[in-house]
């Protein structure tokens, strides 16, 4: 379930939300969101904390300040997204493609890096020579970040 503003949904009821207002903005998430299309979506302030989002298509999503701590992100599509200022402790961000993604200096919190891209994303320079230095950003996710 969703719930946020006097409103609660869970994940099925939410996916047929189109296009209107804020998406999940500002909401506390429940729940499983694992394999959906949330593409374009705002959770922006939203609670996501232990959420699975794993194998999702999150195209152009918004996470500004979200709570993603624990949060399983592994496998997820978020190219062209924003994780700006988003907590993001104890997540997991395996496999995760965040080509053309805002990354701010919280994805250094992440507990996993492993095997994701990076290509032509967009994060202050210390923070992309702090991901270098990561034991787990190596081989083709080394690559996808420039690292020397």
């Amino acid at each position: 379930a969703i719930v946020g503003s006097g409103v609660s949904l869970d994940a099925q009821e939410a996916r047929a939300i189109s296009g209107g207002g804020k998406g999940y903005a500002s909401t506390t998430l429940k729940g499983s969101f694992e394999g959906g299309d949330y593409s374009g979506n705002d959770f922006s302030g939203s609670v996501a904390k232990d959420i699975s989002f794993k194998g999702s298509k999150l195209v152009g999503c918004r996470f500004y300040k979200a709570n993603l701590n624990g949060a399983d992100l592994s496998g997820v599509d978020l190219t062209g997204g924003s994780l700006e200022s988003a907590d993001l402790g104890e997540a997991n961000l395996a496999g995760a493609v965040l080509e053309q993604a805002y990354i701010s200096n919280t994805i250094l919190e992440a507990k996993s890096l492993k095997g994701a891209s990076f290509t032509d994303a967009i994060m202050p320079a210390k923070v992309l020579e702090n991901l270098c230095l990561r034991k787990d950003v190596s081989g083709a996710t080394a690559e996808s970040l420039g690292c020397p």
